[in-house]
């Protein structure tokens, strides 16, 4: 009898294993006709930007993840880049970091949810297997976390000859962006001059390097570039200037993967909708990432943007959401929009 009971559990279980993988199946195979419509509007775009209206709400990562997945696995999109650290990513790539610290050091705080994460991982995965960097960033800013770039040029001998100037360049940095920093202003001119002509000994030495593949040299020197460019971005006082400064250099870090690394794999871009935006007028001034890679990749760049709010001529995609093609002149060709908008808690971040 206590055997009978026990084959009846075990028999129980795994109708229960099937029922959630069939259920499980059912919620990622994309058979609504609206995915089949969002295939034909995307047609061959070979990038697509996935924006959101605003940082940290959890319904909101869980419809990217979503659309992220039908592109991975519907479209063929092999890589994404986010709307975090160039150089953090990079390093934590050469050093081969584990997905679970690669990611929760390398996106922000409001992106670290298991929505994202499970969402991420198959990348993550795709990229041990063919190693080859598939999981990027695109962001000049850095944070506590800078050291990781000596960390590494140091620990593989990269750097030899100039190890006091970058060993001063870290001091310099640690006061505005170091877990102990103590001035919130800008560098000012002495300073950026130091860490100019540092980084620029740097540069000159690691090209000289060849104790790395071609490859792996190339992000390593534009890492080198970018803190580069971070030291002219702590600058610059005036807001508006140092975010449209920000936003050319995250296009044009984009742009040298997709011309230099990714090549002619198909590309996701997750960040804010903001950077994302095509031009409205492709005679218009670029200023902003999104308007940069209008320029540069014009009919191929596709963008989708999450938002909050209701629209009469939207058609739903998913229970929870609805979707609503625009004309080719604006600022986004898709908008998927929630009901409401869920905050993460503070304890998930």
């Amino acid at each position: 009898m206590v055997a009978t009971c026990e084959k009846m559990r075990y028999v129980l279980l795994l109708i229960s294993i099937i029922f959630c993988l069939e259920l499980d199946a059912q919620v990622n195979n994309f058979t609504k006709p609206e995915w089949q419509v969002l295939r034909t509007h995307i047609g061959e775009s070979s990038i697509v930007g996935l924006g959101e209206i605003n940082h940290g709400y959890e319904n909101i990562n869980l419809t990217k993840s979503i659309v992220l997945n039908f592109l991975t696995n519907k479209l063929d999109f092999k890589n994404v880049i986010f709307e975090s650290s160039f150089s953090e990513c990079i390093i934590s790539f050469l050093q081969k970091n584990s997905f679970q610290n690669r990611f929760q050091h390398f996106v922000y705080p409001f992106w670290n949810t298991s929505s994202v994460r499970n969402a991420i991982e198959p990348i993550y995965n795709k990229e041990k297997e063919d190693n080859k960097i598939r999981l990027l960033g695109c962001d000049i800013q850095e944070d506590c976390r800078f050291l990781k770039l000596s960390e590494y040029l140091i620990k593989e001998k990269l750097i030899v000859e100039n190890l006091n100037k970058l060993s001063e360049c870290d001091s310099i940095l640690s006061l505005y962006i170091g877990v102990n920093r103590s001035k919130n202003g800008n560098l000012n001119a002495t300073e950026f001059t130091i860490l100019n002509q540092n980084y620029n000994l740097i540069l000159q030495e690691m090209q000289l390097q060849k104790k790395l593949v071609v490859e792996k040299q190339k992000l390593v020197l534009r890492c080198i570039q970018n803190r580069k460019w971070l030291c002219e971005y702590l600058t610059i006082s005036n807001i508006n200037k140092r975010m449209k400064f920000r936003d050319s250099l995250m296009a044009d870090n984009i742009i040298w993967l997709v011309d230099e690394i990714i090549k002619n794999e198909k590309t996701i871009i997750w960040a804010a909708s903001l950077h994302v935006a095509k031009k409205k007028n492709k005679n218009d001034k670029a200023e902003w990432m999104g308007e940069f890679l209008t320029s540069k990749f014009t009919n191929n760049y596709y963008t989708i943007s999450i938002q909050k709010g209701k629209s009469q001529t939207s058609k739903f995609l998913e229970n929870d959401f609805k979707i609503k093609y625009q004309s080719d002149n604006e600022r986004f060709n898709t908008l998927i929009y929630l009901t409401t908008l869920e905050k993460i808690k503070s304890i998930e971040w």
